[in-house]
């Protein structure tokens, strides 16, 4: 059951709309959405909840039931999803074409303009009541023009910390606060991290100071904070150390790395015990799918070698060289009677002529070897998409990625209880326990991400206890 005080700030938020809230990381936001939705279906109020991951979707669905929100009074979405969805459903009308690789920025544009459609907008605005997004932070420029629609069809709630804003890469231009939402009345809701009150109350405080010391552009000294805080020397031997020692803990666990190399580079000193997590759009993947597709065969059996290499540890040390001599187009001799004969049979196949068949075949003669997996999510994915192109439900191996992947973007993907990631890879996740690597090498809001992210355990691994982050 929602309680008092979550029900009278939800009721603030929604006789205040259109307006919005700042909060820092787990103090509330997606207990606060939930209430919101538990008020307006109390009053027969519909509610649009839109969030940037799936992770947050479930985690305001989870909310909602434990506040036993009826599902059918909200629609609780990912921002990419909802707008996918209307722009496929009136394509033309959206000026919408459909392509192979999904641009989401084109998506977001379509959706703006058949927003400005007037039978759309009664579709729209008769459905919904209120609209609440989650982590507006995150909106870029092309996603908060489809808000800003929406805003002009129902009262809107936004909610977020522009202090998280960490997604300004590859080309994404995020909202500015202060200006794109500035009309916006703010509406003051009391800071407590929940997020450590039952798990780690100390944590949490302290989590407060580095936010504002890092917002005011100060170093976060971790001397003499061994009670909420484990700093260690940035060391190969004590990375190792620290890492393992995680293996004793029960619950979830993440080691945050800042580039893909590294994570990679963890998860094969750890020896498989931690997966890779892949970012959603699955670059790592649909790199040997496109060579597959250009369909010439040695090329094609060469990137599936090195990507099975990529995807595990211990394969046999023989595979490297094997690896070079296909890539030059001349298949290599090999015993029949070698450990790794029927993989070889199998990608001399592919190099013939790689079909779906041939293709699915290599991929699993190479799990029947004793190799340890690192890329867990990657690899599993790659084969769901060699079974769904050999199964002739996708004309082609990259065809079958993306389905595969706009799955895991849109309704989510298993995701495993020890993990090492990149930091803009979990931001809005929560683990038990959190590593953070080369801490360092972290600016401030990358840090304070990183920083945010455990509810019992934070260990840090850097040059010094005291951080001075990156500009």
């Amino acid at each position: 059951m929602i309680n008092d005080d979550v029900r009278g700030m939800a009721t603030h938020l929604l006789d205040a709309a259109s307006c919005g809230v700042v909060l820092p990381a787990g103090c509330g936001k997606t207990q606060l959405v939930a209430g919101t939705a538990a008020v307006a279906a109390a009053r027969n109020q519909r509610l649009l909840v839109l969030t940037h991951t799936h992770a947050g979707v479930e985690a305001i669905r989870n909310r909602m039931r434990q506040l036993n929100v009826p599902g059918n009074a909200v629609q609780v979405s990912t921002i990419d999803h909802w707008t996918h969805r209307l722009a496929m459903a009136f394509p033309k009308l959206a000026g919408y074409v459909v392509t192979p690789d999904v641009f989401w920025p084109d998506v977001h544009r379509a959706a703006a303009r058949l927003l400005e459609n007037p039978h759309i907008r009664d579709m729209v605005g008769s459905t919904y009541d209120f609209a609440v997004i989650d982590e507006y932070q995150d909106c870029t420029k092309c996603q908060h023009a489809v808000v800003m629609a929406v805003a002009q069809l129902m009262r809107i709630v936004i909610l977020g910390d522009p202090f998280q804003a960490i997604y300004n890469f590859g080309g994404n231009q995020l909202i500015e606060w202060s200006t794109d939402v500035g009309h916006l009345q703010l509406v003051d809701i009391p800071v407590r991290p929940w997020r450590w009150a039952s798990a780690n109350a100390a944590l949490g405080d302290f989590l407060l100071d580095v936010r504002d010391s890092l917002a005011a552009g100060q170093p976060i000294d971790l001397r003499g904070k061994v009670s909420v805080v484990a700093w260690c020397e940035d060391t190969q031997a004590n990375r190792r150390s620290v890492c393992w020692q995680a293996l004793r803990n029960s619950g979830t666990t993440v080691i945050l790395e800042r580039f893909p190399a590294q994570c990679a580079k963890v998860a094969r000193m750890l020896s498989g015990h931690f997966g890779v997590m892949e970012e959603v759009e699955g670059t790592y993947l649909m790199e040997p799918a496109k060579i597959v597709d250009d369909g010439v065969g040695h090329k094609a059996a060469a990137a599936l070698l090195h990507f099975a290499r990529g995807c595990f540890s211990g394969l046999p040390s023989a595979l490297s060289k094997k690896e070079t001599e296909i890539g030059t187009g001349q298949f290599p001799r090999y015993k029949r009677t070698t450990a790794f004969a029927a993989l070889l049979e199998a990608l001399e196949a592919v190099s013939h002529e790689p079909t779906p068949h041939h293709v699915l075949r290599a991929l699993v003669e190479v799990e029947k070897l004793d190799g340890t997996l690192i890329r867990k999510e990657a690899w599993r994915d790659m084969i769901r998409a060699a079974r769904r192109w050999a199964e002739g439900n996708a004309p082609t191996l990259p065809d079958a990625v993306r389905v595969v992947r706009d799955h895991a973007r849109m309704y989510g993907r298993k995701q495993d209880r020890r993990s090492v990631s990149r930091v803009v890879l979990v931001k809005g996740q929560e683990f038990d326990e959190c590593i953070v690597l080369g801490a360092d090498a972290l600016n401030a809001r990358e840090l304070y991400v990183a920083m945010t992210r455990p509810r019992h355990r934070l260990a840090v691994v850097s040059r010094s206890p005291v951080l001075t982050p990156k500009e």
